[in-house]
């Protein structure tokens, strides 16, 4: 495995990184950007028997204000890669590109059921209505 400079931080505050803009802090925190340094954090984490927590853009997020108490992953890899054998990332190539279009039959066939089925009620909306 190549080596890399996986940069593990502590006691760094995670409200930066939730777009509430609160929330404590991380034990451990790092960012990781490629596929090596994302696999020295799980290794980090496995070996001080910590709970780890991957970050992606924190829109989902809620962190409470004693924080997180294992490692918190920040995920910033650019392009992943699939790697041709577990740990092997020497060998990596891009995932592949989906590949063709429906079958004009398939399609066919689709579009008669969605036009034969009957219209679906609307949903309730998510907001109650004001009061005023």
């Amino acid at each position: 495995m190549p080596s890399s400079k996986l940069d593990v931080q502590e006691n760094v505050p995670l409200a930066p990184y939730t777009t509430l803009r609160i929330g404590g802090p991380a034990r451990f925190f790092c960012e990781v950007t490629t596929e090596t340094e994302l696999l020295e954090a799980v290794l980090f984490a496995r070996e001080r028997n910590l709970p780890l927590f991957v970050l992606g853009g924190g829109s989902n997020l809620l962190v409470g204000e004693s924080g997180f108490g294992g490692l918190v992953l920040h995920m910033a890899i650019a392009t992943p890669m699939l790697a041709s054998a577990v740990g092997d990332s020497s060998k990596s190539q891009p995932p592949p590109a989906p590949t063709g279009t429906p079958s004009s039959s398939n399609s066919a066939s689709r579009e008669s059921a969605a036009s034969s089925a009957s219209p679906a009620s609307p949903a309730p909306s998510a907001v109650p209505p004001s009061r005023t």
